[in-house]
Parts: C-alpha cells; structure tokens; sequence
C-alpha cells in the first residue's frame, strides 16, 4: 500500500539527483536505499 510522506527539500533534492543518475524514479530509489 503506498503512503505519503513529508521530506526536507534538501534531502528531496538528493534523492532527486540519485534517482535521475541511476536511472529509477523517485520513489524506486528511495526503495532501494531502504
């Protein structure tokens, strides 16, 4: 089940960039950090 939650614009930024290098989207890197 999906959920929302609230993240720091820095750290969205982060994850951002990760996610566009490794070629996943936001929330399949955030998946995969986890």
């Amino acid at each position: 089940m999906a959920q929302s939650v609230k993240l720091a614009d820095d750290i969205m930024a982060l994850v951002r960039r990760e996610a566009d290098l490794q070629s996943r989207s936001v929330a399949g890197q955030i998946a995969h950090w986890l």
